[in-house]
């Protein structure tokens, strides 16, 4: 077995736990903010707001485990097919079932052509689906191209190479929202260079975007779990991609702290309760 097999197979082995661990914990996560014994800190920012970003983050966290999910089982078919698909794959939410998409879009005639199809309900059971090409799907692709070729322009304006995560979702208006993340390498996770995106209901043209964050940066994977910290000092709260990075790597590190401009932000798990708790404290 080659080097590249072995590493698919790990990562394999890690998401399908972890999708089990997000289905399971994302519903028990409570933010709580932090006591003195004179009182309630009043933090600097709003944490309604912080809950929205938060219930953000864990929802493209699970449409993250369904593509790993999903991926895994296109290369425990075919373990080559994966590097031949187009990059015109996405994941989408209806009625509490995340559907996942892998096929090729044709710009020119606006036709999806979908090579693998799923779907996982609520419960984590991910099933393979007809390739039938619907008019949900063909605007997703739609989205999605126009978003990864912003994108590109976007990396090549800051002289970054570097392979980003993409995250789709539709709003009322019939416009799309997206969210790219930079994506780990080998036993590397990264963060701290984001970019938001919103898309016109034509799907043809990026309405804004904003760059979120100040460099990326790494961290490694080792066999002893060890405190680190995120540096988000040029922001009030914790951003989106702050929160998934804390979703996807608490349990792989022994404590991760998200260090803000004027304050500091960090889950914990409590052996009692079970559950994961956020504490807030101002710096």
């Amino acid at each position: 077995m080659g080097a590249e097999d072995k590493e698919r197979k790990r990562h394999m082995k890690k998401n399908i736990l972890m999708f089990g661990i997000l289905l399971a914990s994302l519903g028990c996560i409570q933010p709580n903010i932090s006591t003195l014994p004179n009182g309630t800190v009043k933090m600097p920012f709003n944490m309604e707001e912080f809950d929205k970003r938060f219930d953000l983050a864990g929802d493209l966290a699970l449409d993250d485990m369904v593509a790993w999910w999903t991926t895994d089982s296109i290369m425990a078919e075919k373990p080559n097919q994966l590097d031949s698909l187009d990059k015109t794959w996405f994941i989408y939410e209806e009625n509490e079932v995340r559907f996942a998409f892998y096929g090729r879009y044709d710009d020119k005639s606006g036709q999806y052509i979908p090579k693998y199809s799923f779907f996982a309900d609520k419960d984590g059971k991910v099933k393979r689906i007809s390739n039938t090409v619907e008019q949900n799907a063909v605007k997703y692709a739609q989205a999605v191209t126009t978003g990864k070729s912003k994108l590109k322009q976007i990396m090549d304006s800051l002289d970054i190479d570097v392979k980003y995560n993409h995250y789709v979702k539709k709003d009322n208006d019939n416009s799309f929202e997206m969210w790219f993340f930079p994506a780990g390498a080998g036993n590397y996770c990264a963060y701290g260079l984001d970019v938001h995106m919103q898309i016109d209901s034509s799907r043809t043209s990026v309405k804004q975007y904003e760059i979120v964050g100040n460099g990326l940066r790494y961290f490694e994977f080792k066999d002893k779990p060890y405190k680190i910290e995120l540096d988000n000092t040029f922001a009030v709260m914790p951003s989106v991609g702050n929160l998934f990075f804390m979703i996807m790597n608490r349990k792989y590190f022994e404590r991760i702290v998200i260090v803000n401009k004027e304050s500091i932000s960090s889950m914990i798990h409590s052996p009692k309760t079970k559950e994961w708790v956020w504490i807030h404290s101002v710096r």
